[in-house]
This record gives C-alpha cells, sequence and structure tokens, in this order.
C-alpha cells in the first residue's frame, strides 16, 4: 500500500504515475540546489549579501584609507602626499550615508573634514599644521571604529 492509502484509509491500491515520478525528481532537486546554495553561503560565497549597511560603507572606508596610506607612504614630498589624500577625500564624498545611522553619518563627516585639513596642510607645506590633522584624522578613524564595533549584526534583507 501506498502512503496515500495510509492516509486516507482507503484500501484500494495506488499506482505510481509518469506524474508522480516527475514531482518526486523536481523536488529531489529543488532541495539539491538547496543543500548547494546553504553549503556556499556558510563558506563565504554570497556572504556579502547580508551584510548591513554601516558593515558595508565601514569595509569601504578601510579600503580607501589603505590605500592612501600606501599613496601618502610612497610619495616624495608634503605635495605629492596631499594629492592620495584628496583622491581620498574624493571617493569618500562619493559614499551614499543615507542608510546610515546619525552617529556613524557624523562621525564619516568629521572624517572627511579632517583628511580634507590635513592635505591642505600638507599642500601647502606646514608640517605643524600637517601633523595636527593627521593626530585629527586618527583620532576620527578611533571614532569611527568604535562606532562600527558598537553596532549590532543588522541583516540587510535582499531586495529583488
Amino acid at each position: 500500500m501506498h502512503v496515500a492509502s495510509h492516509l486516507t484509509g482507503s484500501r484500494t491500491q495506488l499506482r505510481e504515475t509518469s506524474a508522480s515520478k516527475f514531482s518526486g525528481s523536481i523536488t529531489s532537486m529543488i532541495v539539491g540546489v538547496f543543500l548547494v546554495g546553504v553549503f556556499l553561503l556558510r563558506l563565504g560565497f554570497g556572504g556579502d549579501l547580508f551584510k548591513g549597511g554601516v558593515v558595508k560603507t565601514h569595509e569601504r572606508i578601510v579600503s580607501i584609507e589603505h590605500k592612501m596610506i600606501d599613496a601618502y607612504n610612497a610619495s616624495d614630498t608634503p605635495q605629492d602626499a596631499s594629492k592620495g589624500v584628496a583622491e581620498a577625500v574624493a571617493k569618500l564624498k562619493k559614499i551614499k550615508t543615507e542608510h546610515l545611522n546619525k552617529q556613524y553619518k557624523g562621525a564619516l563627516q568629521d572624517y572627511i573634514k579632517a583628511l580634507q585639513k590635513w592635505s591642505l596642510a600638507l599642500k601647502r607645506g606646514d608640517p605643524i599644521k600637517a601633523d595636527e590633522f593627521d593626530d585629527l584624522r586618527i583620532d576620527e578613524t578611533r571614532r569611527l571604529n568604535e562606532i562600527y564595533e558598537k553596532q549590532p549584526e543588522v541583516v540587510t534583507p535582499l531586495r529583488f
């Protein structure tokens, strides 16, 4: 007897049809695809889909900062260094901030202002002001990191 016969209490023998064979194979395929998807997500593929806005933004800022510091360290003159900082400022200004919370958004704006001041001091060749604004940049970087670390893990909903 088939399962359906047991569930309904019927004594009539049910036979397997081509439709039931097709349905069973499709169900097996769907389950297989789902399991592969879960496996890939656990490995790290597609993990970016589930990151919150602050996390994505912070990772982008960190990447820009690393490139800026590499350019700064590779420069021969303060004027050359100011170009790398100015490029970082331009990239940071392009980041969309409407999805960020007020605190992080404010810290990001203060960080950008500190970079602008640092770039200007480097361009003018003023080492005292450049050091002062570099310290301010480091303070603002710490502030961004502190706010980031206090963020709850938020899952961004997928949009189709």
